[in-house]
């Protein structure tokens, strides 16, 4: 039986091999030995029935009598399309030459020696497969197969080797091999390729980084730039989280999520809709909302969140990781319903810092509201007198048993200071008991928050909901519980969230430019000693250079609208990862802080030019371009040993970002529609896959939820390469912005294989140095190298033109140089 597996059946039981050898038992013994089929009757009684019943390829796999560039494909088989086989008449044998030691591997060449009608055979198969990006290709008239590698970069298909079947018996005597190569699970794994290769394929050629002795070393900082950044961390990340300004920090800083981000280059509703392909449709699919902050009314709660009280559910809050769903609390707290939480008992358990040496979540969110109990509401639920308040009505029970003994009248009986021992130990209960006696006492709402636990792992989280759930269970109190929006669907599908059917909240990144501007300029008055907050009343600091430096950062980012665009795509509604970009870019050892103190000292009106902040965000803390750690991905890398790969990536972001009907609403592509679009322009499914898999991992495309890779959340599911992409904001600011700049195309040049040996030679020259010059003619010569290999691939893609960004790439050279003069003339 065929199952149904990432867009065709494939066969997934060992006895599949065992039926399969049936089928061709079957299909041999119904094959007359004195056949004269035409091409059409070789077709319908053996090829159809060997493909299909013997191989496992289900009939809805295939596409037949495909047009390919003028000519028609016999077979196309697999999503994406992988196999093209053709079909030839019976009475056209192919002249295999005899051999003293006749394997099932031959030398292809060897092969055509002796047969001009294989040898034009396998040509047409070579067209096909070029035309269509398809990496094997057979050649079949029934009794004799042969199959190879028709897409290769090594060396022309036809020099390789082939598996060739020679005879119906050779179906038999090697149809474990058969099965082993040209199952459809067994082509997906590419196994032909390593059974044919001699030799690994040709690897890729090297990059410039590996002539540098010290590329991956950092930068040390100077004292002025370490003192920037301690200054920076300081009046960005901790000041504004003391309690004695924390209130007027949300008051001035927070932004809500529903306001229209203008720099966004994403239209307006694929931003909002970036959770909306989480859950598929169905019956038992948690239903999702979006939350803002201007929803809630008294007591915290809308209506929507009223009703999962009610229903005794926790509300579950869903967003990406640093999208605002701890501040979206915490403005919540501090500011929203400040009155209402003064007669609430609300408990805060942060999963973050606070709790990351814990091996157990359960038990640090029981400690966390124990010893929240004791520092806010002064209560210890194990003194005394509390412990005996809570179990007053166990004790009675407890004296009229027979555990207890008697006892004078006002005296307990012996044993009951164990016995309320032994309730206490139960934690879990104890603090049920304790939280529902002080609720009822005081007469005030219990509200636990279990926040950030989406910075812990896939096993964390769905401890931190079972949690909230057993808390908005049992407790009698509202729990809210933030998770990664994969976390949550993974676990809806395969794991401890599929018992529970609850409603979902989505939390939206603000406008990044304006919650970064707010962040800035809260910590310039606080530089400027306009906020007075107590930690700096108890220490002595200089505060005079980045008082400065802040003042040309706001001043930058509110006059120049590119590094507003730059802010609002290139973390894709990650505001943390924001706020740390810029809080690193201040002392970044890449960027000279004493020409622009020294400047807006005197002139009190520099600005810090666009390259400078992209300048930080590439090269981060090091040299050079570092994949691993830069914010920037790489769109030129290549992965296997084909030079045309260098457009790969920017040519799919280009077809994500183009709008048309192989969209949906939502902006999400099909992947088998980016397979065969990529396929066209003869790019095999592996090249597509891997560039797919690497764009995927640094965020320029979005995999839509319900099939997204999940191996990041410690669990084992389906790849990522089968589901919905688009493109983000991340990826179309690479595509439009970045990558026609010279600061991106000079870090890229390190990080890019040459398979020009001249131009590799040339770019090698005084690779150490950090000169602007020779920097320039080194980037020159790259983007040089780059506009010959798009002419040399003859590509012709009706949204992307290489051409045109070259253009676009020499206008930023222009600007260097002018650069380089204007030094130049200033040092004569």
């Amino acid at each position: 039986m065929c199952t149904e597996t990432h867009g065709f059946p494939m066969r997934d039981s060992p006895e599949e091999l065992d039926s399969g050898l049936v089928a061709l038992e079957k299909l041999i013994q119904e094959t007359p030995l004195d056949v004269n089929w035409n091409e059409a009757e070789t077709r319908l009684h053996f090829i159809d029935r060997l493909l299909c019943d013997c191989l496992g390829w289900p009939k809805n796999s295939f596409a037949v009598e495909k047009n390919i560039h003028g000519g028609y494909a016999d077979y196309v088989l697999g999503q994406p399309n992988s196999l093209i086989v053709e079909a030839k008449r019976v009475d056209d044998s192919f002249q295999i030459p005899v051999t003293p030691r006749a394997g099932l591997i031959r030398s292809i060449r060897s092969l055509t020696k002796t047969s001009d009608n294989l040898q034009s055979a396998m040509e047409q198969v070579v067209r096909y497969c070029a035309g269509q990006g398809v990496e094997y290709g057979a050649v079949c008239n029934g009794a004799q197969l042969v199959v190879f590698i028709a897409v290769r970069h090594d060396k022309p298909p036809l020099d390789g080797r082939a598996l060739v079947i020679e005879s119906l018996q050779e179906y038999k005597k090697h149809f474990v091999e058969l099965w082993q190569t040209l199952s459809p699970e067994a082509v997906r794994q590419r196994r032909l390729t390593r059974m044919l290769s001699l030799d690994s394929e040709a690897p890729v050629p090297p990059k410039l980084s590996a002539t540098v002795s010290s590329f991956h070393g950092h930068r040390y900082k100077t004292p002025l730039q370490s003192d920037l950044r301690a200054l920076a961390d300081l009046l960005i990340n901790d000041i504004p989280e003391a309690a004695d300004v924390i209130e007027q920090f949300y008051d001035e800083c927070y932004c809500d999520t529903d306001q229209l981000n203008q720099y966004a280059i994403l239209n307006d509703r694929i931003m909002r809709d970036r959770y909306a392909a989480l859950f598929e449709n169905s019956t038992d699919a948690p239903t999702v909302e979006e939350l803002h902050s201007n929803d809630l009314t008294s007591n915290s709660m809308s209506k929507p969140i009223a009703v999962e009280a009610l229903a005794k559910r926790p509300i579950v809050l869903l967003g990406d990781t640093g999208v605002g769903k701890s501040s979206f609390l915490k403005n919540l707290i501090i500011r929203k319903a400040k009155s209402e939480i003064q007669n609430t008992i609300y408990l805060m358990v942060d999963l973050g810092m606070s709790g990351a040496l814990t091996y157990r979540i359960r038990d640090f969110i029981l400690n966390e509201i124990e010893s929240q109990l004791y520092e806010r509401y002064k209560v210890d639920v194990n003194e005394k007198g509390f412990v005996r308040s809570i179990y007053n009505l166990e004790v009675k029970r407890f004296r009229k048993s027979i555990f207890s003994s008697r006892a004078p009248k006002n005296e307990e009986p012996t044993g009951t200071t164990e016995f309320l021992q032994t309730l206490v130990r139960n934690r879990s209960e104890h603090l049920r008991k304790a939280v529902a006696h002080i609720s009822k006492g005081r007469k005030k709402q219990v509200v636990v928050v279990i926040d950030n636990s989406d910075q812990r792992d896939f096993f964390d989280q769905q401890e931190a909901f079972l949690a909230a759930q057993e808390i908005a269970a049992n407790w009698n109190a509202l729990a809210y519980v933030s998770l990664r929006p994969q976390t949550y669907y993974a676990s809806k599908l395969r794991g401890t969230l599929s018992a529970y059917a609850n409603r979902v909240f989505t939390i939206s990144p603000p406008p990044p430019h304006e919650a970064l501007a707010k962040r800035l300029n809260f910590a310039l008055r606080i530089a400027g000693g306009q906020i007075h907050p107590e930690v700096l009343k108890q220490i002595s600091i200089n505060l005079k250079s980045i008082t400065i430096v802040l003042r040309a950062i706001v001043r930058s980012i509110d006059q120049n609208p590119e590094i507003r665009r730059f802010i609002a795509n290139i973390t894709g509604g990650n505001v943390r990862q924001l706020m740390e970009l810029f809080t690193n870019f201040i002392g970044s050892p890449n960027v000279d802080f004493n020409n622009i103190i020294r400047i807006e000292e005197s002139e009190n009106d520099y600005l810090v030019p666009l390259h400078e902040f992209t300048k930080h965000a590439l090269l981060g803390e090091y040299a050079h371009y570092s994949p691993s750690t830069s914010l920037a991905a790489n769109v030129l890398d290549v992965t296997s040993n084909d030079p045309r790969e260098h457009f790969l990536s920017p040519i799919i972001l280009a077809y994500l970002n183009l709008p048309g009907s192989h969209r949906n609403v939502e902006g999400f592509v099909p992947v088998d529609r980016i397979m065969g679009e990529l396929q066209s322009f003869r790019y095999v499914p592996t090249q597509i896959q891997n560039q797919l898999q690497r764009l995927a991992e640094k965020n320029l495309i979005q995999p839509a939820g319900r099939a997204t890779d999940l191996s990041s959340e410690g669990i084992v599911s389906a790849p990522s390469l089968y589901d919905d992409f688009r493109i983000t904001s991340v990826g179309a600011y690479h595509l439009l912005e970045w990558l026609p700049t010279f600061a991106y195309v000079d870090a890229m040049s390190f990080d890019t294989p040459i398979f020009n040996e001249t131009c590799l030679d040339v770019m090698t020259t005084n690779a150490n140095s950090f000169d602007i010059s020779i920097r320039l003619r080194r980037t020159e010569e790259f983007s040089r190298y780059l506009w010959a290999q798009w002419h040399i691939a003859d590509l012709i893609v009706p949204y992307f033109n290489w051409t045109a960004i070259a253009r676009r790439i020499e206008s930023s050279f222009a600007s260097v140089r002018s650069s380089i003069k204007r030094r130049e003339n200033y040092m004569t």
